[in-house]
């Protein structure tokens, strides 16, 4: 993420945050910048035997679940899809302007492919080097006021943590 900030990119790590029900979580990574707000989740998984026909180091995603080398599951798509309804609700309170944030997954160690898509969620799948790509590839939807009002609620909730 730390290439983002050259382009005006406002990145934010481990965001304590509290849900409408009071339950306490954390918000592993956001991004705030032209191209939008990303809600970020992380994800690390143990690479086991792999199937046969399919590779120990890639995970595929095909718009709705995760397939990997052992199975297929969700682990993370939901995590990462709530947290960013959360996250909206929270920049969008006492705002005018609403702002949408997009759910992503970030799978460490793992190559990511796309399989072909025949539903599609919310949340995006990558691995940690296409992250840049994927945020800076959006199209220009918060202008410079904007993104400076976002990162002030969200430099409020992370007021104690200096990076």
């Amino acid at each position: 993420l730390e290439p983002l900030k050259q382009e005006g990119w406002r990145i934010f790590h481990d965001i304590p945050a509290r849900g409408k029900d009071g339950e306490t979580f954390n918000l592993d990574h956001v991004a705030v910048g032209p191209g939008g707000v990303f809600a970020i989740e992380t994800k690390t998984r143990r690479k086991g035997n792999a199937r046969p026909g399919l590779e120990a180091h890639k995970v595929y995603f095909d718009g709705r679940d995760l397939v990997w080398p052992w199975g297929e599951d969700n682990h993370g798509l939901d995590q990462a899809e709530r947290n960013a309804q959360r996250l909206a609700e929270a920049i969008n309170t006492g705002s005018d302007d609403l702002v949408s944030v997009n759910p992503v997954l970030v799978l460490p160690g793992w190559l990511v492919e796309m399989k072909p898509m025949s539903d599609k969620r919310p949340c995006q799948v990558v691995d940690p080097a296409m992250l840049p790509d994927l945020c800076a590839s959006e199209l220009t939807v918060l202008d410079r006021q904007q993104i400076d009002v976002i990162a002030a609620k969200l430099e409020e909730r992370c007021r104690d943590v200096a990076y």
